[in-house]
């Protein structure tokens, strides 16, 4: 078929491509995604560095931000007629973009740069791994951070009570930190498939998904309460691994400030763990499978978690009896046979030389 042909079947139609209905609609709905992006992203940053916004403030201004007291999560199929139905996804997408690049730049140019100046053996793969670990850190820190500006004075936050309750809107700056959470999960997710393999890989990759799963699905369903519990309450601890993690690295020697310190925040990890990880997540997932109705996935989801730190609880006594009747040192055992690999491939270098 030529191209005249072409033109004059579309013609036949009354179809453009580029100004049919589907393609018009599309261009609608992606309008719609970048104002919500811009109006909770403002909300986000107003909430996190105090920005006051008194009656007829910026927010309200003509022509800048509108003011917007509360919003409803869109996370519907693209398929529905509704602009504004699935213009979140579109949030999320930018979310992720950011987040990844982020997590990516950071790690090529900051800490694997970082980790060949401080680290006593600069290998390849430790240097993968301490750029991981702190890209891991400055996340969970910001995220901390995060949760605890947008969710402290919620007064729902406190009541068992309300956390039940079925929410059709909520507040903009809950809505950016709470996609923007899911997008970080699904960044480290896709991270996983570039990162070394561990003994706990597949735990890290079932936590992910399952993270996600926890936080759209609460959304989308109403349970927004819920999640921003997990997010208020159990993620600041990884804070402290990572923080062992990356002193145990820059060690130079055995009991040394790096390898004394790395100790001890691992041994406050190891308690912070018990009693966020394994004692009030399963007093909210207990809440959840008593108090919610209508929510299995959700409830499914959350035992997963719950098993998931079940499993991580045995390999942190695992750890501390190593510590214990070992050298008195930390010591990472999921990363005891990459090491020792590396030490392997470093004396035969010194040999070949």
């Amino acid at each position: 078929m030529g191209s005249g042909d072409a033109f004059a079947k579309i013609s036949a139609f009354g179809k453009d491509p580029f100004h049919d209905g589907a393609f018009a609609h599309g261009m609608e709905r992606l309008s719609v995604g970048l104002e919500v992006y811009r109006t909770c992203s403002w909300a986000f940053g107003s909430k996190l560095f105090e920005v006051l916004d008194p009656p007829g403030g910026l927010l309200e201004r003509d022509g800048e931000i509108p003011s917007q007291k509360f919003t409803r999560f869109h996370l519907e199929s693209l398929q529905s007629t509704a602009v504004e139905d699935g213009s979140d996804w579109i949030v999320l997408i930018i979310q992720f973009i950011i987040v990844h690049i982020c997590s990516w730049w950071g790690r090529r140019y900051i800490w694997e740069p970082l980790a060949k100046s401080c680290m006593r053996r600069p290998t390849p793969r430790n240097v993968q791994k301490f750029s991981a670990i702190a890209t891991a850190n400055l996340f969970h820190s910001l995220s901390a951070i995060f949760a605890w500006r947008m969710l402290y004075d919620r007064d729902w936050l406190w009541e068992r009570a309300k956390w039940s309750i079925v929410v059709d809107e909520v507040e903009p700056d809950v809505k950016f930190f709470y996609l923007l959470y899911a997008a970080r999960y699904i960044s480290d997710a896709i991270s996983l498939l570039f990162e070394i393999t561990k003994e706990d890989s597949w735990a890290f990759a079932v936590h992910h998904i399952a993270s996600v799963g926890l936080v759209l699905g609460s959304a989308a369903s109403g349970y927004v309460r819920i999640g921003c519990v997990f997010m208020f309450f159990l993620d600041w601890v990884d804070i402290v691994l990572t923080a062992a993690k990356l002193l145990k690295y820059s060690s130079k020697k055995r009991n040394d400030i790096f390898q004394i310190l790395a100790d001890r925040l691992f041994e406050l990890f190891a308690v912070s763990f018990i009693i966020t990880r394994n004692g009030v997540l399963n007093y909210v997932a207990y809440v959840c499978l008593v108090d919610f109705e209508n929510a299995p996935i959700l409830k499914t989801q959350v035992v997963v978690l719950v098993m998931l730190m079940t499993y991580w609880l045995v390999l942190i006594l695992k750890h501390a009896i190593h510590q214990l009747f070992g050298d008195g040192s930390i010591d990472d055992l999921r990363e005891s046979d990459d090491e020792e690999e590396d030490e392997e491939v470093e004396n035969v270098d010194k040999k070949r030389r």
